[in-house]
């Protein structure tokens, strides 16, 4: 019975019936497509506000760490008040660089070993600083021996594990944003073949 209706069926039916199944698995393709490109959209989006971005607050802050030594180094070997005075001045500027680099990249963390490095670095922060400060202290009150003996000592010390806190920043960005990229490239493949798979089919169809 059902045979012999289809068989009832005129040619221009047929042709209608056939035009809307390509019509409907052309939407397919264009709804997989768009699905995947959004996807691939939010995904680099990620790629470069968390981590891209943040790379390069990191190493400002890397630099500018660098600088801040240099300068309480010179600030020792100033000849006068005004020097020292000079070299403290810049000292602040890259301590407030530093600042608002850190405050930009806390906002890109988003897993828990970033926030637990970034704690890390904050907390070794809250060491140097005030050594900082008291070598600064020293040298304005004419006691270099004290301020380098401070600077060779514990400030040695406290620098380098701040600098080791950015360090590791540095590499959980670099890992996570190689992590990332991998993701998006597989992502891309997998859209890819879908939508491959899909338009053949409507070819076919």
């Amino acid at each position: 019975m059902e045979i012999a209706m289809l068989k009832k069926l005129s040619l221009g039916t047929k042709m209608v019936g056939g035009f809307v199944i390509v019509a409907v698995l052309c939407a397919v393709v264009a709804v997989v497509g768009i699905q995947k490109l959004k996807q691939l959209d939010e995904a680099d989006t990620m790629l470069y506000e968390r981590m891209t971005v943040p790379l390069g607050q990191l190493t400002d802050i890397s630099v500018s760490f660098q600088r801040v030594r240099v300068n309480l180094r010179d600030l020792g070997d100033a000849g006068n008040a005004t020097e020292r005075a000079k070299y403290a001045a810049r000292i602040k500027e890259l301590r407030d660089q530093i600042d608002k680099s850190a405050t930009e990249v806390q906002k890109s963390l988003f897993t828990d070993e970033g926030r637990g490095l970034f704690k890390a670095f904050t907390d070794s922060r809250a060491v140097y600083g005030p050594i900082m400060d008291r070598i600064m202290e020293f040298e304005n009150a004419g006691k270099g021996a004290e301020a380098k003996a401070l600077m060779m000592g514990d400030g040695a010390k406290a620098a380098a594990v701040e600098m080791e806190a950015i360090d590791k920043l540095v590499d959980n960005k670099i890992a996570n944003a190689k992590k990332t990229s991998d993701e998006n490239t597989k992502l891309s493949n997998t859209g890819m073949t879908m939508m491959i798979v899909t338009a053949s089919v409507c070819v076919l169809s």
